[in-house]
């Protein structure tokens, strides 16, 4: 046997390990860590020291815990993921509007409501639902602003002169896509 083709029959032989791997869950400690992650995130927007970035982070953990809810039979409190992103929202209006990403006590509670289905699900989902629902979440996003970005041309003939003379506000692009984000989500599924 040649050196490519052992490398190659090396490669072949490793692949059904890998892919029985993402039949398992994550492993714990690795769970943990991303767990910890969020937590922490949240305590830097309960604490008034987060930024948007942080914001960011609760907000993919709430779509990824919406998504993987499709595919596990856990227990989701009705309202739950609309509330939360109801939330997010407010939080990244007020973050803009004042420089302060801070979310008063209701919030980072229904925030830590959302991280705690979260940990169950990572415990829980295999390596390749987690993977799908990332890919769904991909998706989802780039679809809803390709979605938006149509939107805009099927209009612009109406609202070139009035964009030409109105400066757009500060995030008001960004806001205009979470909204669009949220409301495709929220009008398939809630």
């Amino acid at each position: 046997m040649t050196r490519k083709t052992k490398a190659r029959s090396a490669v072949m032989q490793a692949s059904p390990s890998r892919r029985d791997s993402l039949l398992l869950p994550m492993k714990p400690a690795a769970a943990r860590e991303v767990s910890l992650g969020y937590h922490l995130t949240l305590e830097a927007i309960r604490s008034g020291q987060g930024n948007e970035y942080h914001l960011g982070s609760i907000a993919q953990a709430l779509f990824t815990a919406m998504f993987l809810s499709r595919t596990r039979s856990l227990t989701v409190r009705e309202g739950l993921f609309c509330e939360a992103k109801e939330a997010v929202l407010l939080c990244r209006r007020t973050g803009l509007a004042t420089g302060v990403w801070l979310a008063d006590s209701d919030t980072c509670a229904l925030f830590g409501e959302v991280l705690t289905l979260f940990d169950c699900q990572l415990a829980l989902v295999t390596l390749s639902e987690l993977q799908a629902a990332h890919s769904h979440l991909l998706k989802f996003f780039g679809a809803s602003l390709v979605s938006e970005q149509s939107q805009r041309r099927d209009g612009e003939d109406r609202t070139r002169v009035r964009d030409a003379t109105r400066v757009p506000e500060e995030g008001g692009e960004v806001e205009g896509k979470l909204n669009v984000i949220l409301c495709n989500e929220e009008t398939e599924h809630d």
